[in-house]
């Protein structure tokens, strides 16, 4: 019995499984092979959806993939490298350790590339070189530096002012060395996907090379933003194209964060990506739901299973139901059943009968926890709920919802009041107000666990 979501391992080669594949995705992945294999001119495309949405899941199976076509690939975790100094150093390096794992018939091309990419390496130091000697310089200088002495005054100013002539100087000869230095480099780049596949033949060697880019729009802003300039300034070569996962909205924030918040944040991120592709949780002319196919997966993996106590199957029903009226993430409904596996496995309770209350306290407890503070202290009101609970073109919304209504509804109804006194004879001073408060004490408030 598993107690925690387990985690979807995706082997480098595996490509779309039918285990791994829950959503159906594998279509999107051979179109998206053909559109790099079929285009030369360097492509930026953003696979776009929200945290949480399997963007990671698709990216990794698709490289399996490529890999199986024999098309040079590259996974690289911007997440997992943003601590690096430069994002040019972290792409030359994946992509020097691509190559060094191809056979010694490369070995000329690598070594070109190899050498280019060390002569390009100085021109970022050199950049991280300007804003030190700025810092030396230009007014960043302690408190005690000052001296009222003029002399000493005046040795201060020559020294920065001298520094200064120096590195501008330097900067007017180097120009021309450096867009040589970067020719080259994109140049020996642009050989490079040709001699990365195993295959000699014609028809292989046109195969590019596809770098993908993963978790973009979770690195720190300057770190994503730099990466996006270095694709566009030093690896932008035919046969070589990017794939970013990342949520477009998240990535907007980002530049914002950098540029400021009047800044025009789409129209900047425009300039470096060509297409974008959105990972859509709902799939026209399929029975269910990407949405409902996840929950049923995770149910599944998580063994919440229809006990002698409670029917968990009501459960699911209901929070699939509530779930895509009001198109939670694929995170969100990971914590919510979560929350009802450990609840309904781990608790003794007498509430068998109330299976979309228990259901929606576990949204509450996750996606409204202001809700929820007022469902344990018996303030809730139905009207509190309309909005969450209530969808306009589902003619079903009145046998999902019915239980929630008798129990926060404050409207005096005698026929109502009447019902629930006979079913509740054996919970001694309750009445139908004091069910949805009984369960989260019982059920939700004996321990506490957080859900990252």
């Amino acid at each position: 019995m598993n107690f925690f979501i387990p985690a979807l391992e995706v082997g480098d080669d595996d490509g779309f499984t039918t285990e791994n594949d829950i959503f159906g995705r594998a279509k999107t992945g051979e179109a998206l092979t053909n559109l790099v294999s079929t285009v030369t001119d360097p492509l930026v495309i953003a696979i776009d959806g929200q945290w949480g949405s399997g963007k990671s899941v698709f990216l990794k199976m698709w490289a399996g993939e490529l890999r199986k076509k024999d098309i040079p690939v590259i996974y690289f975790d911007a997440f997992e490298n943003d601590y690096l100094d430069d994002a040019f150093m972290a792409i030359a390096g994946e992509i020097i350790a691509l190559a060094q794992e191809k056979n010694d018939d490369t070995l000329k091309t690598k070594e070109v590339f190899i050498n280019a990419a060390k002569k390009t390496l100085p021109i970022f130091l050199r950049s991280a070189a300007k804003i030190a000697v700025k810092a030396a310089t230009l007014g960043v200088l302690e408190a005690a530096d000052f001296k009222p002495d003029a002399t000493a005054a005046n040795d201060s100013a020559t020294e920065a002012s001298n520094a200064f002539d120096k590195y501008i100087g330097e900067r007017l000869t180097q120009t021309k060395a450096e867009k040589a230095t970067i020719q080259q480099f994109k140049e020996a780049l642009s050989e490079l996907p040709k001699f990365l596949s195993q295959s000699n033949s014609q028809e292989e060697n046109s195969k590019p090379l596809v770098i993908i880019i993963d978790e973009l729009d979770r690195c720190r802003p300057n770190f994503a933003l730099e990466i996006l300039e270095r694709m566009k300034h030093f690896f932008s070569v035919p046969n070589v194209h990017f794939v970013m996962g990342v949520h477009m909205e998240q990535l907007c924030n980002s530049v914002k964060f950098a540029y400021g918040t009047d800044t025009d944040a789409l129209t900047y991120l425009q300039k470096f990506i060509n297409l974008s592709l959105e990972l859509e949780k709902f799939n026209s002319g399929y029975e269910h739901s990407n949405l409902k196919k996840y929950i049923f997966y995770l149910q599944n993996k998580l063994h919440i299973n229809r006990t002698s106590a409670l029917n968990s199957d009501q459960c699911v029903d209901f929070i699939i139901y509530i779930s895509e009226i009001n198109n939670y993430s694929f995170r969100d409904v990971e914590k919510i059943l979560f929350t009802l596996k450990l609840h309904i496995n781990y608790k003794n309770f007498h509430w068998s009968g109330y299976t979309k209350i228990i259901a929606g306290i576990c949204i509450l407890k996750i996606k409204y926890p202001e809700l929820y503070q007022k469902a344990k202290s018996n303030k809730l009101d139905y009207n509190d709920l309309k909005d969450i609970f209530y969808s306009k073109n589902d003619r079903e919304y009145e046998s999902y919802i019915a239980q929630w209504q008798d129990c926060t509804d404050r409207a005096t109804n005698p026929e109502i009041d009447k019902k629930y006194k006979e079913l509740l004879f054996g919970h001694h001073g309750l009445d139908r107000f004091g069910i949805v408060p009984a369960i989260c004490k019982e059920m939700f408030e004996s321990f506490n666990v957080k859900i990252n």
